[in-house]
């Protein structure tokens, strides 16, 4: 028997499987490395706004650091609170891959503590 017909239509068939499955874990695998960026970035931010608590733009710059640590991060996404002595920040970001539009939202709290930073990540 010949099997070089039944042999092309499974390749006909496989071949787009494994491509579309290979382009959603690259989207994935760029929305986690995207996830990360955005971590680094609020984080440095919150390095930079517990510093200079004092300062009366650090509203601003915090906003500026954000935006340019991600391109994904618009001014109308971040939402800063500064305390007396601590800052939060909440920076909601939307994801598009092939499969679905996710909404993420990073919440963070910095604060001073015996001149150390610390950085809690707020849920609910």
């Amino acid at each position: 028997m010949n099997n070089r017909g039944q042999t092309l239509v499974l390749f006909l068939i496989v071949i787009p499987v494994i491509i579309f499955l290979f382009i959603c874990f690259y989207q994935i695998g760029m929305m986690k490395i995207e996830e990360k960026k955005i971590i680094g970035t609020i984080e440095e931010a919150l390095e930079y706004g517990v510093q200079n608590l004092e300062n009366e733009y650090v509203y601003m710059k915090i906003e500026e650091i954000i935006t340019d640590g991600s391109d994904l991060v618009n001014d109308e996404d971040i939402e800063v609170t500064v305390g007396y002595d601590e800052i939060n920040i909440i920076v909601e970001v939307d994801f598009n891959t092939i499969l679905v539009s996710n909404e993420i939202v990073f919440d963070y709290t910095g604060r001073l503590i015996n001149g150390e930073l610390e950085i809690v990540e707020n849920r609910g």
